[in-house]
């Protein structure tokens, strides 16, 4: 491995190791300085991911298909929102480092519920 390439895995993870601890100093707990809701936590978050992406999109030239917002907005309910507000609510009620173990084991669950749903798939 590059090591450009181990250096943007470094940052990638330390960013997403962090993000359980940033959760945990930002939802509604007596400790946290902001005391944000979890929901309130999620719109905020989503809502300055999306207004980046909008921007990276126009600067690059980019369009938004409106035809398509209706998948795209399933898409982003089940693969973002719903995650992010899961993370947030258990953040008020395990520790930070529990919840980045449990979501490690995502691709675990991934393989389990495609061998339940998805017969035709070999695994």
């Amino acid at each position: 491995m590059r090591p450009k390439h181990l250096a943007m895995l470094i940052v990638l993870a330390l960013i997403w190791g962090a993000s359980f601890v940033f959760i945990k100093l930002a939802v509604q707990t007596p400790s946290a300085p902001y005391n944000f809701p979890p929901l309130t936590l999620v719109g905020i978050r989503l809502g300055l991911a999306g207004l980046l992406l909008y921007g990276v999109m126009k600067f690059q030239g980019g369009s938004f298909a409106w035809s398509q917002w209706r998948g795209l907005a399933v898409i982003g309910l089940l693969n973002a929102a719903l995650p992010y507000f899961l993370f947030s609510w258990s953040g008020v009620r395990i520790d930070s480092n529990l919840a980045s173990i449990y979501n490690a084991t995502t691709p675990l669950w991934t393989v389990i519920l495609i061998s339940i749903f998805v017969r035709d798939e070999r695994l």
